[in-house]
C-alpha cells in the first residue's frame, strides 16, 4: 500500500472535529420572597331563598311594585298603620365572614345605606336605623363561619308618591375583633 495514502487517511481521521463532546451550560436562579396577610371575606346569604347572587358580596332583592293593601312578596310581611306601613323580611338576610391568617376569633358586623332614602322612608336593618352617613354596628363578638339572619324593615309613609322608588343599597362591612 501506498505510504502517502496511509499518511493522508490517518491525517484525515484525526482532522474530523468530534462536536459530541463539546458540553455547554449555563445556570441562574429564582428568589422567591413574600409576606402573607391576614384576610377576611364577607357573603350575603340568603335566608329564605329571595336574594339573586346570594354568596357573593353584592346581592340583590327584586321587590317589584308594592302596596300598602296588596300582596306583600314572598317572605315579607306587609303591616299597616295609622299614616304608614310597614315592608319586613320574614327570615331576614345572612351575613357570613370567613377569615383566614387571621388569630381573631371574632369580627363587629356593621350596616349603612347607600344612599339617603325617600323622605320619610326608614330602614331597620338589625336593631339600628339605617342612615347614608354613619356605619352603624349590628353584630358584635361574631364568630367567622356562621351565617346569622338580620332582621330588616321599610317604613313607607301614606304621603309618599306613588310610583316612588324605595330603592337603596344595604352596605355591610367587617372588622375583625
Amino acid at each position: 500500500m501506498n505510504k502517502f495514502i496511509m499518511g493522508c487517511f490517518v491525517v484525515a481521521v484525526l482532522g474530523v472535529p468530534t462536536f459530541a463532546m463539546a458540553a455547554e451550560n449555563a445556570a441562574g436562579t429564582l428568589t422567591v420572597t413574600g409576606t402573607i396577610a391576614s384576610s377576611i371575606s364577607l357573603t350575603v346569604e340568603s335566608t329564605d331563598g329571595t336574594c339573586t347572587l346570594c354568596g357573593t358580596p353584592d346581592a340583590s332583592i327584586d321587590l317589584g311594585t308594592l302596596s300598602k293593601y296588596g300582596t306583600a312578596p314572598t317572605n315579607f310581611a306587609i303591616t299597616p298603620g295609622a299614616t304608614s306601613w310597614t315592608l319586613s323580611s320574614v327570615n331576614g338576610i345572612g351575613v357570613k365572614v370567613v377569615k383566614a391568617n387571621l388569630a381573631s376569633t371574632a369580627y363587629t358586623l356593621s350596616a349603612k345605606l347607600s344612599s339617603a332614602p325617600a323622605t320619610g322612608v326608614v330602614w331597620t336593618v338589625g336593631a339600628i336605623t339605617a342612615n347614608a352617613t354613619t356605619s352603624q354596628p349590628i353584630g358584635t363578638g361574631v364568630a367567622y363561619g356562621t351565617t346569622l339572619p338580620y332582621a330588616w324593615s321599610i317604613v313607607i309613609p301614606d304621603s309618599l308618591a306613588a310610583a316612588s322608588a324605595i330603592d337603596n343599597v344595604i352596605q355591610f362591612s367587617a372588622v375583625s375583633a
